[in-house]
């Protein structure tokens, strides 16, 4: 009977001693926030304006990009009649001082710096309407050099916050 009433309480022990903590998690039911970068458009014009992959200098499929640890291509962007027509898609990696070597053909390899900042505030996770957390960033690209030289960049006013930069070659 001494063993019974041993086990007994050491089951009930044991149930009550759960994992699962019962303090209410007000996100618990919300999706983690996406939080996706805009990216630096590269324009390539000469000392006329006219566009050098558009004009045939450089060849869309021949252009990569090498980021730290890997090498991107087919990239450029080519939608004819639009405002991003054969321009260069740089992705941000996050924050922070980055560097990416545009290669533009077996010859000419130009490295693009710049520095990616987060302005947001303190509340950078604030809440949507239905009291989960959305991203609020407020990024900023500072200290743009291509090929060592500074380089001005703009808002491209488009909906998902994206840079340009246009270099004159």
């Amino acid at each position: 009977m001494k063993t019974k009433v041993f086990l007994l309480s050491v089951v009930l022990f044991f149930w009550s001693c759960s994992n699962k903590d019962d303090t209410p998690n007000a996100f618990e039911d919300c999706p983690v926030p996406a939080i996706e970068l805009p990216e630096i458009l590269i324009e390539l014009v000469d000392d006329k304006g006219n566009n050098l992959i558009a004009n045939g200098t450089f060849s869309a499929e021949a252009i990569l990009l090498e980021y730290p640890g890997y090498t991107a291509s087919e990239f450029v962007v080519g939608t004819q009649g639009t405002d991003v027509e054969n321009l260069i898609r740089v992705a941000i990696q996050g924050f922070g001082p980055q560097t990416v070597n545009v290669v533009l053909s077996d010859r000419i390899s130009e490295p693009f710096s710049f520095n990616a900042i987060d302005l947001a505030s303190e509340d950078a996770l604030a809440l949507n309407e239905f009291g989960c957390p959305i991203a609020n960033l407020n990024l900023v690209i500072a200290d743009a050099l291509y090929n060592a030289i500074e380089q001005d960049i703009r808002d491209f006013n488009n909906d998902f916050g994206d840079f340009i930069v246009t270099i004159v070659r």
